[in-house]
């Protein structure tokens, strides 16, 4: 009888031990899944950082285009207006 609790016993702790096991291997792969979420929305962030400062200076580019045309247009007629007088 005695042997017998033992060997009851020795299955419960496996079943225990296994199962802790399993819990612990789960509570990793959670821990790595978040990781990987974290890290994937840090890459989102400096994507989308990276793309705003690039069309940023694209405007910026435009803009000064668009000035430099004004200017060029500005002496043109300057320079027209002179000649008339």
């Amino acid at each position: 009888k005695l042997l017998q609790k033992r060997e009851e016993m020795a299955t419960q702790d496996k079943a225990r031990l296994k199962k802790e096991k399993e819990e612990a291997l789960e509570a990793k792969r959670r821990e790595r899944e978040d990781k990987d979420k974290l890290r994937e929305e840090q890459r989102r962030r400096f994507e989308e950082e990276r793309e705003r400062k690039k069309q940023k200076k694209e405007l910026r580019k435009l803009e000064k285009e668009k000035e430099r045309e004004m200017l060029k247009e500005e002496k043109r007629k300057y320079a027209e207006n002179l000649k008339l007088r």
